[in-house]
């Protein structure tokens, strides 16, 4: 199968082999034919789209265009919740303005309460002299334990409803889903001292098992 990209779409062509003679052609030959067409960035293989695939074109798009398609909608999110967390871009913006502030107001005199405003406000901005000296403010308090079981629960719930397809008949370890799976057991079970498991029994809440090293 093969992508071609029109604008922000992408169009799937099946590889189909014609036999010398099957058409007056003194030769076989591999033409190129249509398939379907999807949205560039998709996440998920339309139902309509899917019905039209085979396992192993359902694997290839899959690959191709979803999975990274939800890499990239993650990475974004990811992005986006750094910047709403980060006071930095939000102190340089406010300098900027600032020094636009001091420099106009040699014409248009400001109220000292409004800036008195900005120096109360800036008394409130945690620094990292003071990290040490202030009381650390309140957050929602989270159980990594948890969110960890709901996100396995979640992509085990995703591998079984389809969203990966279908593994190829051979060469499945070298998918890159094979090796999704080796790293998850290598973070849960692994035998080096950050996997899950070796952090447990490193503070007592599981029990060491004979023949694993420890």
């Amino acid at each position: 199968m093969h992508i071609k990209k029109r604008g922000n779409t992408l169009s799937l062509y099946r590889s189909v082999w014609v036999p010398k003679g099957s058409r007056g052609n003194t030769h076989g030959f591999s033409q190129q034919k249509f398939v379907a067409s999807v949205p560039e960035g998709s996440t998920d293989i339309p139902a309509h789209v899917r019905d039209l695939l085979t396992e192993q074109e359902t694997h290839f798009v899959e690959q191709s265009i979803c999975a990274p398609a939800r890499a990239a909608q993650a990475q974004a999110r990811a992005a986006a919740a750094r910047r709403e967390a980060d006071p930095v871009w939000r102190i340089e913006e406010a300098v900027r303005l600032l020094e636009e502030a001091a420099t106009r107001s040699a014409d248009a005199l400001v109220p000292e309460v409004r800036v008195s405003r900005i120096t109360a406000a800036a008394g409130k901005i945690r620094t990292i002299g003071q990290q040490s000296t202030r009381p650390p403010i309140a957050t929602v308090q989270t159980d990594p334990l948890r969110d960890a079981l709901t996100a396995l629960r979640t992509a085990a719930m995703a591998v079984k409803t389809g969203r990966y397809g279908n593994g190829p008949a051979e060469g499945m370890k070298s998918t890159p889903i094979y090796a999704r799976w080796l790293e998850l057991q290598d973070a849960l079970e692994g035998t080096q001292e950050e996997s899950l498991m070796r952090c447990l029994q490193a503070r007592g809440f599981v029990k060491t098992r004979r023949g694993d090293g420890h």
